[in-house]
């Protein structure tokens, strides 16, 4: 049986993107525990961040968290785009393969990244809509460059090819991101009071809190990823007539518009 794709609605994309997040949410959690684990150690080790005094100079051990936490939170990016963008496609792997395919993209994500950063910085100092306008132009660069293996400026022309017309829609995604992210902060600060109000050492309670606080971004971290995949793929569908594409690279024939010579039969006149 082929798997038919489809342009989905945003009511649909917001619900397949949760499902998505749910039926995988074990690799998708052990990717973000995982990527986020040297962070947490260097941030409770240095004490910047958390509690206590910090133990090494404090500009170097900021400079050195900085990265890292640029270095891993990129390397969760594409663990976990690559792991979705297969899974909604049926293209099921096993987890070490994943990291086989993104190993050799980590370096120029994390330049993406920085590119990304750049821009989208530029143009929230001329203004703040020219800055989000970029957010969301570019919102689809690092898809592009796991999953079409583009190169960093190839991406970002690609992003803002596909976003063009749709940043509206793209909008009214990220805001329902930032929606999610806002009540998980503000349930996170009642439940710092009770905690707070525990007959307990301070010690204890500094570590239930951050501990808290640390599982709550894991959790949360993924969801983003999984709803902005189906947005790529719908833009893909609505523009480039993937659907078709991925239908007939199912049954493992050449595309009309190439080789259509070789699937005719002969005829003379």
């Amino acid at each position: 049986m082929k798997y038919e794709l489809r342009r989905l609605s945003f009511g649909e994309t917001l619900g397949q993107g949760f499902n998505l997040y749910f039926d995988n949410f074990v690799p998708l959690f052990m990717i973000s525990f995982v990527c986020s684990l040297p962070t947490i150690l260097v941030m409770h080790t240095t004490g910047i961040g958390t509690y206590g005094d910090v133990t090494f100079n404090p500009a170097l051990s900021r400079m050195i968290l900085l990265l890292l936490n640029l270095s891993m939170t990129t390397l969760c990016t594409a663990l976990t785009i690559e792991l979705i963008s297969k899974r909604y496609l049926k293209q099921h792997q096993g987890i070490g393969r994943y990291i086989q395919n993104v190993l050799p993209f980590i370096l120029p994500i994390i330049g993406l990244t920085l590119v990304q950063g750049l821009i989208i910085g530029l143009g929230l100092l001329a203004f703040l809509i020219p800055g989000i306008y970029l957010a969301l132009a570019l919102s689809v660069s690092a898809q592009v460059l796991i999953v079409e293996r583009k190169k960093i400026g190839e991406s970002i022309n690609r992003s803002f090819f596909l976003t063009k017309g749709k940043k509206l829609e793209i909008l009214g995604f990220a805001l329902i991101l930032f929606a999610i992210n806002y009540i998980a902060r503000e349930l996170l600060e009642l439940l710092f009071e009770m905690i707070a109000r525990i007959d307990a050492a301070i010690q204890t309670k500094i570590i239930l809190i951050y501990g808290i606080a640390h599982l709550t971004d894991i959790l949360i971290t993924p969801i983003g990823s999984c709803l902005f995949i189906l947005v790529y793929f719908n833009l893909k569908i609505e523009k480039e007539g993937f659907d078709l594409e991925h239908l007939v690279d199912q049954f493992g024939t050449t595309s009309p518009l190439t080789g259509a010579d070789d699937q005719l039969p002969m005829t003379n006149d």
